[in-house]
């Protein structure tokens, strides 16, 4: 199962990097868009549930990190806020991301490593529960983003 995964990785000295979220779900297990598909009425209750229980599940494990979405700006359900022609470096806005990731850190006891993995759009990496910046492409704006 997951958990003795999660061990078995620990006992090999490898981070398990923990992707809560992707658009690839595709309504399969229905992770993608539990709150509805419309994103001006995006109903975030869900998401936090499960984000509490992964949390309350995986958190203790040492070698855990949050992927809170893997390619975030291409999951268009959550997306209410969101700028589509942000151009990188700028991060678009993002306040539904914004919103798990006060929910993640609030329930992590022990403040695991966070992250978000960009698509076409970037996330606000300066946020204070971004411990570190996952990124994707955008090789000729990396040097402006390091900044």
């Amino acid at each position: 199962n997951y958990d003795r995964l999660v061990g078995a990785l620990k006992e090999q000295g490898v981070i398990a990097d923990i992707i809560l979220f992707h658009p690839y779900d595709g309504g399969h297990w229905g992770f993608d868009c539990m709150g509805g598909t419309d994103a001006e009425k995006y109903d975030t209750a869900l998401d936090k549930f499960y984000l509490r229980y992964a949390i309350a599940r995986l958190a203790s494990y040492s070698n855990v990190w949050w992927s809170m979405a893997n390619e975030w700006s291409f999951n268009k359900c959550k997306g209410r806020g969101v700028n589509e022609s942000a151009k990188s470096p700028h991060p678009s806005p993002s306040p539904v991301w914004d919103e798990f990731f006060e929910t993640l850190a609030a329930a992590d006891p022990y403040g695991r490593q966070a992250s978000i993995h960009n698509g076409n759009l970037l996330y606000n990496h300066s946020r204070p529960w971004i411990s570190h910046v996952s990124l994707q492409g955008m090789e000729e704006t990396t040097p402006a983003i390091r900044q």
